[in-house]
């Protein structure tokens, strides 16, 4: 029963990322739904937390593909400028993001 309620999550997840056409919009972006939604299932497993999942998995799917964007198109500049924006827009470091100096 819990794997039927998984298999339709992933479903919803893949009509989502369809429907905003996330393979044409971003081809040099990772496929990494599936992945991103199994980390989210290690953390909320009860099937009570079904809105918690598919919104932290939606979530992970944008920053996956947030960070393919920068790592294709940013220069370091941009990068630098976009994280210090996201680190002012989460001042209690809910989120950890570092810069690597190349």
């Amino acid at each position: 029963m819990l794997q039927s309620f998984h298999k339709q999550e992933l479903r919803e997840l893949s009509e989502w990322w369809k429907s905003i056409d996330g393979a044409t919009n971003f081809p040099y972006a990772r496929d990494r739904l599936v992945e991103c939604y199994f980390w989210i299932i290690c953390i909320y497993f009860e099937p009570k937390y079904r809105v918690a999942r598919v919104l932290n998995a939606k979530i992970y799917i944008v920053l996956t593909t947030l960070n393919d964007t920068c790592d294709n198109f940013g220069t370091y500049e941009e990068v630098q400028a976009l994280v210090k924006a996201i680190q002012r827009f989460l001042p209690h470091k809910i989120i950890y993001i570092h810069i690597y100096n190349h």
